[in-house]
């Protein structure tokens, strides 16, 4: 075997890996607030959802500063979930 071991196709993982964290972060906003899909939310429900997107930012750096290992899957599915009801509401909640 003159081949040397590696990995093949990482990008499929972290393919598989946001769309997991989408999923599961989906349910959580669907089941919190009773509804079939957030783009049917009202804005006051979305602005909760901002919310929590700022707060795991925040525990997202606070990680990354004191040096732990963490990561963003957290922050990019709210950041997708609260894009997609921007474009389905023709309404921006929030400055990136």
């Amino acid at each position: 075997m003159d081949e040397k071991f590696s990995i093949r196709r990482p990008q499929h993982l972290t393919k598989w890996l946001d769309e997991q964290v989408y999923g599961w972060v989906h349910e959580q906003i669907c089941g919190y607030f009773q509804c079939e899909d957030p783009n049917d939310l009202p804005v006051e429900h979305m602005k909760e959802v901002v919310q929590e997107w700022d707060r795991q930012e925040r525990i997202f750096h606070q990680r990354v500063c004191e040096g732990k290992s963490s990561d963003g899957y957290f922050c990019i599915a709210l950041r997708n979930v609260v894009h997609q009801w921007e474009l389905k509401n023709d309404t921006l909640l929030r400055e990136i």
